[in-house]
């Protein structure tokens, strides 16, 4: 079933709802605060500051990954089968790898 995912912004709280009416709290089981949230290819994905990346198969049980280099990533999309963040790239939203970007 298909949730709606909002992120809440501190403590890892991620809000979910499945008619945009009722939402429950879940949580990623870290104390980041969420930027972003998306979901492509069965996957949501949250993101955050201090190396924060989460994947839910549900929205409701989320594992935190790591990202070599660590990176921080306020925003998060999924399209062609890439997730992309600020600073941040995965090919199957499981394994994550920082992306130097430029500074102008």
């Amino acid at each position: 079933m298909l949730r709606q995912v909002c992120g809440s912004g501190q403590s890892g709280n991620i809000y979910v709802s499945t008619n945009l009416t009722n939402w429950i709290t879940a949580n990623t089981g870290g104390g980041e605060s969420h930027t972003g949230v998306c979901y492509g290819n069965g996957l949501y994905v949250a993101v955050g500051a201090y190396n924060g990346v989460f994947t839910s198969g549900d929205a409701l049980h989320w594992i935190q990954k790591t990202c070599a280099p660590p990176a921080s990533a306020g925003k998060i999309a999924y399209g062609t089968g890439f997730c992309f963040g600020t600073g941040l790239m995965s090919v199957d939203g499981t394994n994550w790898s920082g992306v130097t970007l430029p500074t102008t």
